[in-house]
C-alpha cells in the first residue's frame, strides 16, 4: 500500500490537468482495492463533473452523481457502507484539499464492507488527498499563469499609453506656446 502511494504523488506530481490527474488516481485506486473508481470534480455548490470512471457501474448509477455533489458540498463521506446516503452503488469521499473540497472520489469493491475497514480507509483518505492537493496545485498555477500574462498586458498597455500620451504633449505645448505670443 504505501509503494501504491508513493507511486501516486509521484505521477501526481509530474501531471497537470484536472482529467489527468483524476485519471491516474483513478487507475491506482482501482490497483489498491481492486475495484471500481470514478472521480468527480467540482466546486462546493455546482454540479460535478465526472473526470474519471465513465464507464463505470458507479457512473451509470442514477443517485451517484446526486451523491458526488452531496459529498462535496458537506466535505463528508457517504455511500454505500455508511448510514449517510447508503443506497449509494460506491463509497463516496471527498477530496479535500487546503482550501476546501475540489471533488469526490467513488469506490466500488466487492465485498462493500472491505472499504469500510481501518487501514483500507486510511490508505483510500490518503489518496484522496493526495489527488486533492495535486488538484489545488493544478489550479495555482494555472490562476499564476494567468495573472502574469494579466500583468504582462497591463505592462504593455501602460508603455503604449505612456508612448502615445508624450506624442501628443509635444504638439499641444508647441500650439500653446503659439496661443501664447
Amino acid at each position: 500500500r504505501l509503494s501504491v502511494l508513493l507511486e501516486l504523488g509521484r505521477q501526481l506530481g509530474s501531471l497537470s490537468g484536472g482529467m489527468f490527474l483524476a485519471a491516474a488516481a483513478g487507475k491506482k485506486v482501482e490497483e489498491l482495492t481492486g475495484g471500481e473508481v470514478a472521480v468527480y470534480l467540482g466546486n462546493p455548490g455546482g454540479e460535478p463533473h465526472l473526470a474519471y470512471g465513465e464507464k463505470s457501474s458507479i457512473a451509470s448509477h442514477p443517485v451517484s452523481g446526486p451523491a458526488a455533489r452531496w459529498v462535496i458540498d458537506r466535505d463528508l463521506v457517504a455511500g454505500a457502507g455508511t448510514d449517510t446516503l447508503p443506497n449509494a452503488v460506491a463509497l463516496f469521499l471527498p477530496l479535500s484539499g487546503a482550501q476546501g473540497t475540489v471533488g469526490a472520489i467513488a469506490v466500488r469493491s466487492e465485498p462493500a464492507g472491505r472499504l469500510l475497514e481501518p487501514d483500507n480507509r486510511r490508505s483510500l483518505a490518503s489518496c484522496a488527498g493526495l489527488l486533492a492537493l495535486a488538484i489545488e496545485r493544478d489550479k495555482m498555477a494555472v490562476a499564476a499563469a494567468e495573472a502574469k500574462a494579466h500583468a504582462h498586458a497591463e505592462h504593455v498597455r501602460n508603455v503604449l499609453l505612456s508612448g502615445v500620451s508624450h506624442d501628443f504633449r509635444t504638439p499641444l505645448a508647441v500650439i500653446a506656446g503659439a496661443s501664447d505670443s
